[in-house]
């Protein structure tokens, strides 16, 4: 059994013509064509995005690393860890930028460390990651991205326990680019405590 032809499907404007003849004279033919256009599908059209919307995140790296560790008579072990974070000239900007670095948690306890060069770095306490406790501290200078790729150096001392040699230093630096969270690789020195 085949249905019969519907004549609308195939027709359209006989479709409107029966709709204005049903609506008899109140209805302008102008109004009726405006609503049969709006009854269309819309298509909708791609275009392409504009070229920073499409651009990565931003990527961290931590340059400048360097420490050292020395006795200090009565004040035990001493490390000295620098550095400063970077970005790509044609990178996204990164807010939120922490530098961080890491000694043995059981040679260093929870402290303020002593900033001896950080302009625009403030101290955002301390964590504990396995067994290296982290001190991390917030840039508060201009957000990195391609027209400034970089901060300033940030130099800090920490003190050990008593007769204790600190033998390892690391340092890594997380962000916020495109909403998305960024990090670098995370850094390590051996160093010699004299």
């Amino acid at each position: 059994m085949s249905l019969p032809e519907d004549p609308y499907r195939t027709d359209p404007m006989n479709f409107l013509s029966t709709v204005a003849e049903s609506a008899g004279a109140g209805l302008p033919r102008r109004q009726l064509l405006g609503a049969a256009a709006w009854s269309v599908p819309a298509i909708i059209v791609a275009s392409a995005a504009p070229a920073m919307a499409a651009s990565t995140p931003g990527t961290l790296t931590v340059t400048n690393f360097a420490g050292s560790g020395r006795h200090s008579g009565g004040f035990g072990r001493r490390a000295f860890a620098q550095g400063r974070v970077t970005c790509g000239p044609d990178d996204a900007p990164i807010t939120n930028v922490i530098l961080s670095f890491g000694f043995d948690s059981a040679l260093i306890a929870d402290q303020t460390p002593t900033v001896i060069v950080g302009t625009n770095w403030s101290y955002q306490g301390s964590t504990v990651v396995g067994s290296v406790r982290y001190f991390n501290y917030l840039w508060t200078g201009p957000t990195l991205s391609g027209a400034n790729t970089s901060t300033t150096d940030l130099s800090i001392r920490v003190d050990g326990t008593s007769g204790a040699f600190i033998t390892t230093i690391y340092a890594k630096s997380t962000g916020i680019s495109q909403g998305v969270p960024v990090a670098s690789p995370v850094l390590t020195l051996n160093i010699t405590s004299t």
